[in-house]
């Protein structure tokens, strides 16, 4: 279980997490990314984020608790292909 003072941190002192992912065929269709392999990988990230925080999201289940995604955006700054190198923080 990982303490708040092990936790790496961004710039502004929040909790960060990273999640390194290669792209795979699974990840595109016959032109790019599809567009909804980068929410995947946003939810990938936020539960990283809860572990490396001692809080994954067994715990919360377990707890008798959800977490309902109630909005989800993505800006799209840069394309991705396949064997691509993806570091998400």
């Amino acid at each position: 279980m990982a303490n708040s003072e092990s936790t790496p941190r961004d710039p502004s002192g929040r909790p960060r997490a990273q999640l390194l992912h290669t792209v795979a065929m699974f990840d595109v269709d016959l032109v790019q990314i599809y567009f909804a392999t980068y929410f995947r990988w946003m939810d990938l990230g936020f539960g990283s984020l809860l572990a490396e925080l001692g809080q994954p999201r067994s715990k919360f289940i377990a707890a008798g608790f959800a977490m309902p995604a109630a909005d989800a955006r993505c800006s799209y700054f840069q394309g991705a292909s396949l064997d691509d190198r993806i570091d998400a923080v």
